[in-house]
């Protein structure tokens, strides 16, 4: 039975290996760097030049300013380099005949919250003065409540998303925080009218 060769020992590298590398290490940081910064110089410019190029293209050409349809194939040119879209002849031909038309992104429509959507709370019995959940913004008994008041929590109350929405919470009014009242509604609990509201956090006035 053979012996079984033992591996070799590693070489350590020698002395000279490690003082090259040492001088060399931060002159390729420094170059990577230093490429870094070039190509995303190279890159604002694409983009500025992007821009004037989509600009030319966005000109009628009736108006006289690229008539004769040089400068409109540049442009052409430049979207196909930078953007590596590759237009048809048909596609370049309608550029240099026609503007460019853009379309504008449609405008943010802010959703019209309604009534269901709006948070609810509980505001208690009116007709006990020790079961409610609010006062008036200035601290003051709330004796009636309308459209547009606002009230101010006594303790923690939960907003839900429906009245007497037991189970859900969207989330909680602390003590001191008030609430502008959008809708009121009266729901029976146990035989007496607990009367809730619907509406937004707001700031005490």
């Amino acid at each position: 039975m053979s012996d079984i060769e033992k591996p070799s020992a590693r070489p350590n590298p020698p002395a000279w290996l490690w003082a090259v590398l040492t001088v060399l290490l931060p002159i390729l940081v420094t170059a990577s760097v230093q490429l870094t910064g070039i190509f995303q110089k190279d890159r604002e410019l694409d983009i500025k030049v992007l821009e004037l190029a989509v600009g030319v293209l966005k000109v009628d050409p009736e108006s006289g300013q690229t008539s004769d349809g040089a400068t409109r194939k540049w442009a052409i040119g430049v979207v196909g380099k930078i953007t590596g879209v590759q237009f048809s002849e048909e596609a370049k031909k309608e550029l240099i005949a026609k503007p460019l038309v853009v379309e504008d992104p449609p405008a943010t429509v802010t959703p019209t919250v309604t009534e269901e959507e709006r948070g609810w709370v509980a505001v208690g019995f009116l007709e006990s003065p020790t079961d409610r959940n609010f006062t008036l913004s200035n601290g003051k008994p709330i004796t009636t409540l309308a459209e547009g008041m606002i009230v101010k929590a006594v303790r923690a109350i939960n907003v839900r998303p429906r009245a007497a929405s037991w189970g859900r919470v969207s989330t909680v009014l602390e003590t001191g925080q008030c609430f502008r009242i959008a809708k009121t509604r009266e729901l029976d609990a146990a035989g007496r009218a607990q009367t809730w509201a619907s509406g937004d956090l707001s700031d005490c006035e």
